[in-house]
């Protein structure tokens, strides 16, 4: 006897859809509003928690006017209707397993400010704007506002107010504290929209969408209102917008102040770019809600196979009526194109971009460290204001590629399938069984392919040795090392113990490396990082992925060995890598690997970080459900992580002497590994530990600073194993579907 979730809600048919055939609309606990077809929707309201699958299936037959089994309801229960939420789970916990909705270009990394409670009575102190001879009168007033302002001059005194504005830090800080307000205010017009249209208005907050922060209120609860009331909702913000410039207006008509003036043309501007309908802003809902489809970025990809000659149109788009076909049609063809230019121009100013918001981070800073001895709060406050302006274009860019990454992982699985087979599915003819013996000599074979790429890169590291000029930390540790075969005292620790290792490695490679430096080096320096990376094939084979993988997660780690660097991060990450390969194989082999990984800390205390990092999110979010304890130890190790890091990538304590920052070239790369790991965050829970200490050693080759190479080194054989451990996951077929028949409930399926 099935029973619905707690705070399923029906709330009825779709109005003015531009489906052919009738939607309905079921709202969930968490507020999210779930779009089904009428067999889904009967079979939910039938359902009280006192009738069995037969019961209701006799009566959902009798409304829906076809046959239905009982068997057939209990896969539209356990297969369409319990993932999404809307059943309450049998024996388990009385929260459901919701399915989160992650639509494109969907705000990234928001959270509340101002709660439903709090919405709802700012909603019932604006409502009466609202009414129909306030909203003439404001629109009167606007263009008498700004017809007043032309008439005065107002666009010749633009340029003359900028000019005015860099004299005056105090007046930029206010035209930033008044942007923000405009937006907080422009929400506030979403909110009273939907109250005063008749739904429920949610918490309101902020977020960043693409690369730059927005505000955002949750008026999903609109869905159950007609046409009208959902464009009210939608244009209730630029409504809002416009009550604002009329107040703005009228003071600079009264003030002449030339930050108003500057302030009413960000203003404009911010208002008019609302309208644009291929990002998520307010002209998309519009465009949304006059077609009727709720989800538009939805429907690229089946509009686009639908284009193609000699296809059908796909069936999401054939269930369209005729004129919202054409509309959406149009819009994709516009949209595409658009976000492709973004993309493509997003990937070419990348490499240029970043180095330089890098560089003037530095800048800011430094002047923020003036202003403070200065005692000049506005120039600090403005400081502040910069530096996280600057972070947010990293942060944006990051989430760009998690998204793509995240589409990309998810095609690939949609593609090929992975996870437990369904009810009804048969499993792929895959012929005979591969014999121990074939196994073996195929993940010999992929060894030997690896093995031969690395040789590969290898020389083209030492071709590149003349080209590439040294920096003034690979000289320094090559000097040292060369300085140490000659009886001269090192300096301290931990410098010390990466040199004496990079010392004893030229010494066993006296008779084959050149005897300038750093020449010599670098060459023990590709022979590390050529054993490391074959050390990675044990490590990815215990991670359970096929031989074709390791050999990528081989190849892949030995990329790094093309560029030589003479790093103390190369040695740790030989060390570490040794570690994982023999750690819980027998006691000598446990023995071996905790030698392996002090080493690797001594070598490199950075290192540290990523180990902490890991343990802290085994205690505080992995596999174990998380205690009070558990998640105390989570806290002090992250906080260990912290302080290390702190202390390993300053001038002193535990910093080494290493190859220099991350080149610039290289930061797409560092943006990609971000993607890669909240990919592998979001998808597998056992690595969730991994992933937190590659992420941790991420923000420290991010940052600037002589320790970036050593970062980068030591976590690029971990993103290596994870971009295999993930490909091999996607690219396994377990299962596929079995034939699925006319008529058969197997064709239903859930809208947004």
């Amino acid at each position: 006897m099935p029973r619905l979730a707690p705070g399923v809600e029906l709330i009825g048919e779709y109005q003015d859809s531009g489906f052919q055939q009738r939607q309905y609309l079921v709202g969930r606990a968490d507020g999210q509003i779930l779009q089904l077809p009428a067999l889904l929707y009967l079979v939910v309201a039938d359902i009280d928690g006192k009738r069995d699958v037969e019961d209701v299936a006799t009566r959902v037959s009798g409304q829906f006017g076809k046959r239905l089994t009982g068997e057939q309801v209990r896969y539209l229960v356990e297969n369409k209707l319990r993932p999404a939420g809307l059943i309450a789970e049998p024996d388990g916990p009385a929260e459901p397993r919701w399915v989160r909705p992650d639509p494109l270009l969907a705000l990234r990394l928001r959270t509340t400010v101002v709660p439903a409670e709090v919405a709802w009575a700012i909603a019932g102190l604006f409502r009466p704007l609202f009414t129909r001879p306030v909203v003439i009168a404001a629109v009167v007033a606007l263009v008498t506002v700004d017809v007043a302002i032309v008439v005065q001059g107002g666009v010749g005194r633009v340029l003359p107010s900028v000019q005015a504005l860099l004299r005056e830090p105090s007046a930029t800080l206010l035209v930033l504290v008044v942007v923000v307000v405009f937006g907080a205010f422009h929400e506030c017009g979403h909110v009273t929209a939907c109250r005063y249209g008749g739904a429920r208005p949610g918490p309101m907050g902020i977020g960043l969408y693409l690369v730059w922060p927005a505000m955002y209120s949750t008026v999903t609860d609109a869905y159950r209102l007609d046409r009208t009331g959902r464009l009210r909702t939608d244009l209730g913000g630029i409504y809002f917008n416009a009550l604002f410039l009329i107040v703005a207006g009228a003071a600079y008509l009264a003030t002449a102040a030339p930050w108003l003036l500057l302030t009413l043309v960000l203003l404009h501007v911010q208002t008019l770019w609302q309208f644009l309908p291929s990002l998520r802003l307010d002209g998309y809902y519009i465009l949304s809600d006059l077609a009727g489809v709720p989800d538009l970025f939805g429907l690229i990809g089946p509009v686009l196979r639908g284009l193609v000659p000699g296809r059908e149109p796909h069936p999401r788009v054939a269930a369209l009526r005729p004129w919202t076909r054409r509309v959406i049609t149009l819009w994709v063809l516009v949209t595409v194109p658009c976000l492709g230019y973004f993309l493509v121009l997003l990937a070419f100013a990348t490499p240029r971009i970043l180095p330089m918001v890098r560089d003037s981070l530095q800048v800011v800073v430094a002047g923020m460290a003036e202003a403070v001895r200065a005692g000049q709060v506005v120039t600090v406050a403005l400081g502040l204001v910069q530096v996280v302006l600057l972070i947010l274009p990293w942060l944006g860019i990051a989430m760009i590629m998690l998204g793509i990454g995240r589409a990309m992982i998810g095609a690939l699985v949609r593609r090929y399938g992975s996870g437990p087979a369904p009810a009804g599915a048969r499993p792929v003819s895959t012929g005979a069984p591969i014999q121990p013996r074939r196994r073996a000599v195929a993940g010999g074979g992929w060894f030997v392919v690896a093995a031969a790429a690395l040789v590969l890169i290898a020389w083209i590291g030492l071709v590149r040795m003349s080209v590439r000029g040294a920096t003034t930390g690979e000289v320094a540790l090559a000097e040292a090392a060369a300085a140490v075969g000659g009886g001269t005292r090192m300096p301290s620790w931990p410098d010390a113990v990466a040199v004496h290792q990079l010392a004893a490695l030229q010494a066993l490679l006296s008779g084959y490396a050149p005897p300038m430096e750093p020449d010599a080096a670098r060459v023990a320096m590709i022979v590390v990082g050529v054993a490391a990376s074959l050390a990675l094939w044990p490590v990815a084979l215990r991670c359970g992925v096929r031989p074709a993988a390791a050999a990528l997660a081989v190849v892949l780690g030995g990329l790094v060995v093309a560029y030589g660097s003479v790093d103390p991060g190369a040695l740790a990450t030989g060390w570490l890598i040794l570690a994982a390969a023999t750690v819980g194989r027998g006691r000598a082999e446990n023995t071996v690997a905790a030698v392996a990984a002090v080493l690797g800390v001594l070598t490199v205390p950075l290192v540290a970080v990523g180990l902490c990092a890991a343990v802290a999110v085994a205690l505080a979010a992995g596999v174990p459900r998380p205690g009070p304890v558990r998640l105390l130890g989570g806290a002090v190790l992250a906080g260990a992580a912290a302080a290390v890091a702190l202390a390993a990538t300053g001038d002193g304590g535990l910093a080494v002497t290493g190859a220099g920052p991350v080149s610039p070239t290289l930061l797409p790369v560092l943006l990609a590994a971000a993607g890669l790991l909240g990919a592998t965050w979001s998808r597998s829970r056992r690595l969730r530990p991994v992933a937190g200490a590659a992420g941790a050693l991420l923000v420290c080759a991010a940052t600037p600073g002589p320790h970036g190479t050593t970062a980068l080194l030591a976590v690029s054989p971990v993103l290596a194993v994870l971009t295999a451990v993930l490909l091999d996951r996607a690219l396994t077929k377990v299962t596929v579907p079995a034939p699925v028949e006319s008529g058969s409930p197997e064709a239903v399926g859930v809208g947004q």
